[in-house]
């Protein structure tokens, strides 16, 4: 079945509003992140920027460090949201801030973004960054071996599937470099995660979403993937979760243990069925998995740390981080 030819809703999403509020969002972010008190030095967090991974100009990490450390640190490995078209590493500073202060060196990676980079390019950018960041988590002050995968959104569909291509071994050209990496993720954070792109429309037939809002949704969905009706076998790491709930119904495990998962959601999140859905397949799959969703919350609600929900929602999923990869001093 064709994909069906965008609303005007969405027209207008794609080319208009959208990229605008998200530029404005962006910037906004930025922006603040040079205000004294929210600065990561405020936080004894110190930032190495430009780092490169890969040949494109969009292969590029910053690495944040406790100021304090006295040693090597777990690693944490950070990837930004944006509806895979939006956002960089700078914008989301907040987030690599917040699990550094804690005891992990983080890598705040870039990737090419839609609709100039379709699907594969930021699924085969993150592989690509995940194996170089093995091979120098050493040099970066970090403990080699391990790591922290986090991501929210869009860095929560990309997130999930490194860990994936992880444990198990999977015939996709990208996943090879990051099954031979010599790292493994000790824990994964998928917050709010748009963690399939396929289908669009499931979202509003589990809550009316609004025009404005379900436009967004198809927008993210036809700039990533053109052509996502119906799926096809190559297109499986832009839907990450149904790899999961294709495991879970088969009994499918992973090769390597799955990393223990906290994936938080607002209730009212447009996508958060998606959370749902993954906590419920990696439970069936015996891994260990908390999805707590927060009520009245929206989409990344806790992408402003200074707000008192997301502190908590951050305290929470950080403490569950703890318990498996430790932090350091």
């Amino acid at each position: 079945m064709p994909t069906a030819p965008p609303t005007f809703a969405e027209r207008l999403s794609t080319t208009f509003w959208g990229p605008l509020l998200m530029d404005r969002a962006a910037d906004g972010a930025r922006a603040l992140r040079y205000l004294p008190k929210l600065r990561p030095e405020a936080h004894g967090v110190q930032v190495e920027v430009g780092r490169a991974y890969g040949p494109r100009r969009e292969h590029r990490y910053d690495i944040y460090r406790p100021t304090d450390a006295t040693g090597p640190l777990p690693f944490a490995i950070y990837i930004h949201g944006g509806g895979f078209q939006f956002f960089d590493r700078r914008s989301h500073w907040a987030m690599a801030t917040e699990i550094a202060r804690r005891g992990y060196v983080v890598a705040n990676l870039d990737y090419r973004l839609a609709p100039r980079h379709r699907y594969p390019a930021a699924v085969q950018d993150v592989a690509l960054a995940y194996a170089h960041l093995a091979d120098v988590a050493a040099s970066l002050g970090a403990v080699p071996g391990q790591c922290l995968l986090a991501g929210e959104s869009a860095g929560a569909n990309l997130a999930l599937g490194l860990a994936i291509a992880s444990c198990w071994q999977r015939p996709e050209a990208h996943t090879r470099q990051v099954w031979e990496a010599p790292m493994r993720p000790a824990c994964l954070l998928p917050a709010c995660g748009y963690l399939q792109v396929d289908s669009p429309e499931r979202h509003a037939a589990h809550r009316p979403l609004g025009s404005v809002v379900e436009a967004r949704v198809h927008a993210v969905s036809r700039q990533y993937l053109p052509d996502h009706t119906p799926p096809l076998p190559e297109h499986a790491f832009a839907s990450p979760l149904r790899i999961v709930e294709a495991a879970a119904h088969t009994k499918a495990l992973p090769e390597r243990p799955f990393p223990p998962t906290h994936a938080l959601v607002g209730e009212v999140d447009p996508v958060v069925t998606d959370t749902l859905r993954l906590g419920a397949a990696l439970q069936q799959l015996g891994v260990a998995v908390e999805a707590p969703v927060y009520p009245g919350r929206g989409h990344t609600f806790h992408a402003l740390p200074f707000r008192d929900d997301a502190r908590r929602a951050w305290q929470a999923q950080m403490d569950f981080a703890a318990r498996h990869l430790p932090p350091g001093t």
